[in-house]
């Protein structure tokens, strides 16, 4: 899977159809959090830790957050499967 795919998989948090988003952090953490008009107003769930270092450019990120950057996905497997990506381009650089 390339980067371009992993960012295919975006959705647009601030839609008001989506309840409910999880975020995938450049770090590998996965959180769940409110989406639509209250997106980022509420507490974000941690669902899964960090895996390590960034390895994804955060400029490369669809969402900021300060200097830290996310891709939004609806379920919890879309957010493994960029997780399990950004784990596999960190054991691939070291």
């Amino acid at each position: 899977m390339t980067l371009n795919e992993i960012l295919a998989r975006h959705v647009d948090p601030r839609k008001p159809e989506h309840m409910m988003i999880y975020e995938v952090w450049q770090d590998g953490e996965v959180t769940l959090t409110k989406a639509g008009d209250i997106f980022r107003c509420r507490n974000m769930h941690c669902c899964e830790p960090a895996t390590g270092d960034d390895v994804i450019d955060v400029n490369l990120m669809p969402e900021r957050l300060g200097k830290n950057g996310s891709i939004c996905v609806l379920t919890h497997e879309d957010a493994m499967i960029i997780r399990d990506w950004i784990t596999a381009q960190r054991e691939n650089h070291q």
